[in-house]
């Protein structure tokens, strides 16, 4: 029965303790420029501790479903660091990233808390390139300045 007592106590002791190392870091996404169908996409996080402890956290994000992670342990005070995820899209459109959360499982690993740090955002990819014709659009250009076409 004390033994039992010892570990309600101690899972309490990792719920807050986890609550509260979550709440440590914060995490931004720095814009993405569009791209072309097939070309590859840096998705780049800068995670940051702000308070006066150290905290161990996992930010996870995700692209059209294919999740990453990165284990940020330990992240001194006031430190910050980059992460940068790389995906590439076969169709064009805009193609949704998840809510970036931020995870903590300190200091037992029985329960996690989690937090979300930043919202959707979307990686937009535009349309194919292709090549024109110089002939055939000159022709155009000048069928369409007559009125012809």
């Amino acid at each position: 029965l004390l033994l039992g007592y010892v570990l309600v106590v101690l899972l309490g002791v990792n719920a807050v303790s986890a609550y509260r190392m979550a709440g440590r870091p914060t995490a931004a996404r720095r814009p993405t420029a569009p791209v072309f169908p097939g070309e590859e996409v840096v998705v780049t996080v800068d995670v940051t501790n702000p308070s006066s402890r150290p905290a161990t956290a996992r930010v996870a994000d995700a692209a059209d479903g294919r999740p990453v992670a990165w284990l940020v342990a330990p992240l001194a005070p006031d430190e910050a660091r980059s992460f940068a995820a790389r995906w590439s899209f076969a169709a064009r459109g805009r193609h949704p990233l998840g809510p970036l959360t931020v995870a903590s499982a300190h200091p037992f690993g029985a329960l996690q808390a989690t937090r979300t740090v930043a919202a959707d955002a979307a990686v937009l990819v535009l349309p194919p390139t292709g090549t024109v014709d110089r002939e055939m659009f000159r022709r155009w250009l000048i069928r369409g300045g007559a009125g012809d076409g």
